[in-house]
């Protein structure tokens, strides 16, 4: 797959937002969970058998909707029927087909994404994991609504990672763990605390507190 590299001037991206306000450093992120999909076993085996995850830093998710069945199974294949449809009730359907309408104009946007600010391990035993991040903000991504609000009734996929001064949407390595659980869509992540912080992936970085 073709690596698609968004390059960027003279940026300096910290592991941290510090602001000194008063002699006070104010630099409280916005919290998120992370975790492994857990649907079918067979997969379940072979996600972790290279060894655990672990998600890096300056890793972006993407918003993509709301969860229908668990964080670790959001779109609910687990009640899926083998021909198509769902197990769930008639009423139960038709509300689920009005919120993917919804949520598909607000995905096609790609108005909300965040990024990790350190690593975290996902584990056969542990495949869920809190971790602290930043609102990613972009004209060229197309991320540009500010603030994303705790709720954990929608859900975000990994769709990029940032390095060397720019935006990277393939992840082709399968002998690294998280790149093969990444490039199959297995890690996803809902917002547990409200995300004020951000950064701007453009000309220069900006901070906010």
């Amino acid at each position: 797959m073709k690596r698609i590299i968004l390059r960027t001037r003279n940026i300096f991206f910290p592991t941290a937002l510090l602001l000194i306000l008063g002699g006070t450093v104010s630099a409280r992120a916005g919290a998120v969970e992370i975790c492994a999909s857990r649907l079918d076993p067979a997969d379940w085996h072979e996600l972790f058998s290279k060894g655990p995850i672990v998600v890096p830093e300056h890793i972006v998710f993407q918003f993509r909707g709301h969860i229908f069945g668990s964080l670790m199974d959001p779109n609910d294949q687990g009640h899926s029927l083998p021909g198509g449809g769902w197990q769930v009730s008639l009423a139960e359907v038709q509300r689920r087909n009005s919120v993917v309408r919804s949520d598909q104009a607000l995905w096609e946007s790609g108005y909300l994404a965040f990024m990790t600010e350190k690593p975290s391990t996902l584990t056969r035993g542990h495949p869920c994991v809190s971790a602290e991040v930043q609102q990613v903000l972009s004209e060229q991504w197309g991320w540009s609504k500010k603030g994303i609000a705790a709720d954990q009734n929608v859900y975000f996929e990994i769709y990029a990672v940032y390095e060397d001064g720019g935006v990277v949407t393939s992840f082709s390595d399968d002998s690294n763990p998280f790149f093969f659980a990444a490039a199959r869509g297995e890690i996803n992540a809902s917002v547990t605390s409200t995300i004020n912080n951000f950064v701007v992936l453009e000309d220069a970085l900006q901070q906010s507190p």
